[in-house]
């Protein structure tokens, strides 16, 4: 879908992943250093190895690209 401006949102697929934990994980990180006591797990590692495969087929993660 193109909400124009080169704005694309779309399901997200297995070569986003890497880009989606990493977004993750630098919220976490920031949560952290801004004392807010969530998603802590990710910066140990936790949903690393998470089978993401099933969440895409569903339809459940989408991308904001530009």
């Amino acid at each position: 879908m193109d909400y124009g401006e080169g704005m694309e949102i779309k399901v997200a697929t297995n070569q986003d992943i890497s880009v989606i934990i990493k977004m993750l994980k630098q919220t976490a990180q920031w949560m952290k250093d801004n004392d807010i006591n969530q998603w802590r797990f990710l910066l140990d590692g936790g949903d690393d190895g998470r089978d993401w495969t099933s969440h895409n087929l569903s339809g459940n993660i989408h991308c904001y690209k530009r």
